[in-house]
């Protein structure tokens, strides 16, 4: 016979998993299914733009962060019991990998088979089309700027020297993202890299 104690344990975790499945499922049909440019190799740069802002703005940019902290799948409260947070990352890691293998066109897709995790995909994406993408001076500033509005300045900076090693010229709007993203994180010493490009 069960103790009230055990009684209300069970039932918050049969809640607790409820929410959980309630707030997968809502946000998975939030994310937009339509208007992302598909993944080519001709299109990644836009693509990763976009798909970025949008992970960003549904708060899920940790699944696809190589700094992600996944839960433990079980806890011990008096006996060993499955972790509502793993269940909630777990979830949400599946659909996003789901909802991202949505936005890859069929020439990129056979790339990612039997990969099983955001991270995963994303990395795989990034490893195949870093290099064979097109880049001018419009979509290396894309990709600056964007990284600066979702506030990752380091990803900024390293797109900006990217950019320089590829040989393309920054325009001043690339110079403006780059400076805000140097400011914003401190590292003025940085900005003697952008001296030959006041003196143009």
């Amino acid at each position: 016979m069960l103790s009230l104690h055990g009684v209300v344990s069970k039932v918050v975790r049969s809640f607790l998993k409820l929410l959980v499945a309630v707030r997968v499922v809502s946000i998975s049909c939030e994310i937009p299914k339509q208007d992302i440019v598909k993944l080519t190799e001709h299109t990644y740069l836009l693509w990763k733009h976009q798909v970025t802002l949008v992970i960003d703005a549904y708060g899920l940019f940790r699944y696809i962060s190589n700094t992600v902290d996944v839960p433990g799948e079980f806890v011990t409260d008096g006996q060993r019991v499955e972790n509502s947070a793993f269940v909630f990352f777990w979830q949400q890691d599946k659909l996003l990998a789901s909802w991202i293998l949505t936005t890859v066109s069929m020439d990129v897709l056979p790339h990612l088979t039997g990969l099983t995790s955001s991270l995963a995909i994303w990395n795989t994406i990034s490893r195949l089309l870093e290099r064979l993408s097109s880049r001018d001076v419009v979509s290396w500033t894309s990709i600056i700027s964007g990284s600066v509005l979702c506030g990752s300045m380091h990803e900024a900076l390293l797109a900006f020297f990217r950019m320089q090693e590829d040989g393309v010229a920054p325009n001043e709007v690339t110079i403006m993202s780059s400076l805000h993203a140097c400011s914003f994180i401190g590292r003025l010493r940085i900005l003697q890299g952008f001296m030959p490009w006041f003196q143009n």
